[in-house]
């Protein structure tokens, strides 16, 4: 698959075509603006990579690791939410070295589920919205996943190192391509998978700032277990610390 790559010239005539086409339908500054700034989360951005992203078939060359691993995402899904995960159209992203582990988010799951599944396990939590933890969040992260995706993390207890002290502003500033990092929902799924494979908590000693999420009221939320507790509060996307660290993810 990697020899029908789009060469980076193609890549720019398929920009210089878009931008002509904007030109054409006159589009206003405000909507180009919000385009450029918000990045990822811009739902144009979504259609872009529906579109174009190259997804797996069901005859996909897997490693028996990989393999491995989303056979046990089948198992996770079923038993904690009663979801038959179809993993027929999964793209599984090119690893890069040093992220070692397979989070698979499936289609219908939802962040209120993720966070009942703790209590329902008689996991402690306490979060500091109170109620409805999906509802506390900006629009795009409430409702069902619409479709099933992987991405490859870091494999630690505790996050990531490399991201230690790094708000979630300075860490959308720290490259024209902006750093990605596990959402809420990813967060929470990463540690009920790890806890349920080990009986292990993520973030003993330190915290997952969760950069790419935003709370309705325009905090980060963070995840940590402290006290005993799965704990999900937030901080301004200015704030940083030592024992505040984002968790990287490769898509």
């Amino acid at each position: 698959m990697k020899n029908n790559i789009a060469t980076p010239g193609m890549c720019l005539s398929a920009g210089a075509r878009f931008a002509t086409k904007l030109g054409s339908i006159s589009a206003s500054h405000d909507l180009v603006d919000a385009f450029l700034k918000e990045g990822d989360s811009h739902p144009f951005y979504q259609v872009i990579l529906e579109h174009f992203t190259l997804k797996a078939s069901k005859t996909q060359s897997l490693t028996p690791w990989v393999a491995a691993a989303l056979a046990n995402w089948g198992d996770f899904y079923q038993k904690f939410f009663g979801i038959d995960l179809d993993l027929t159209d999964l793209r599984i992203p090119e690893k890069v070295e040093g992220f070692d582990r397979l989070i698979v988010i499936g289609k219908g799951i939802r962040l209120n589920q993720v966070w009942n599944a703790y209590k329902d396990q008689k996991i402690p939590t306490w979060q500091w919205w109170g109620g409805s933890l999906e509802n506390a969040m900006q629009e795009s992260e409430r409702g069902i996943v619409n479709e099933s995706y992987a991405i490859w993390v870091r494999d630690g207890q505790e996050a990531d190192e490399e991201m230690k002290d790094l708000s979630a502003d300075m860490i959308a500033a720290s490259s024209p391509q902006k750093v990605d990092t596990e959402s809420l929902l990813e967060r929470l799924v990463h540690g009920l998978q790890v806890w349920d494979a080990t009986k292990k908590h993520l973030d003993v000693d330190n915290i997952t700032l969760c950069a790419s999420s935003r709370s309705a009221d325009g905090v980060v939320p963070w995840v940590s277990f402290y006290d005993a507790c799965v704990c999900v509060s937030g901080y301004s996307p200015s704030h940083r610390d030592p024992d505040l660290r984002a968790r990287q993810a490769v898509r």
